[in-house]
């Protein structure tokens, strides 16, 4: 029998491209990984630094044009 934790790992999920372009967007740029959340009419990111978090923001123009967000 199969545990919870494989089952969950085995299973492909797939997320919006805006999601997997932020990952990479983040991940490439700043050596970091990131969780992202969407709501109605936010995209959230959630990061482990505060620095990273203002860097981010600070980005926040760039991130929208190379991440196609609207």
């Amino acid at each position: 029998m199969d545990n919870i934790s494989s089952l969950l790992n085995a299973k492909e999920i797939n997320q919006p491209e805006e999601i997997k372009l932020l990952k990479n967007y983040v991940l490439n740029k700043y050596n970091e990984k990131i969780g992202v959340l969407i709501r109605d009419k936010d995209i959230v990111i959630l990061v482990n630094s505060s620095a990273l978090a203002s860097s981010l923001r600070l980005n926040q123009t760039d991130i929208k044009e190379k991440c196609n967000i609207n």
